[in-house]
């Protein structure tokens, strides 16, 4: 979801209109216009204000990606040590 999109749904399920939120914001309609058509990428800080205007909580949160890579055995070929002379390829020890 955008910010743009965030902001909307959000601003419609509180129901007020983009002039109503501008007045509480003290900006005006066409700048929370822009915002929510994706025209302008607001700071987060002013999205996490946009929405505190409405008693919502912008919450951001980081959650690992799994790219399908084995984890487990990449450790393993990192932690064995280098034989001298032998070209670093990375294998399954097992």
């Amino acid at each position: 979801m955008t910010a743009g999109a965030l902001l909307r749904t959000t601003r419609r399920r509180h129901g007020l209109t983009q002039r109503q939120l501008a007045i509480r914001a003290r900006t005006s309609q066409a700048a929370i216009s822009r915002i929510e058509r994706d025209l302008v990428s607001p700071a987060v800080a002013t999205l996490a204000e946009l929405l505190r205007l409405m008693n919502e909580e912008l919450v951001l949160e980081a959650r690992e990606v799994d790219g399908g890579h084995d984890v487990t055995l990449i450790r393993r070929n990192l932690e064995r040590p280098i034989e001298a002379g032998s070209a670093a390829v990375l294998r399954d020890p097992g």
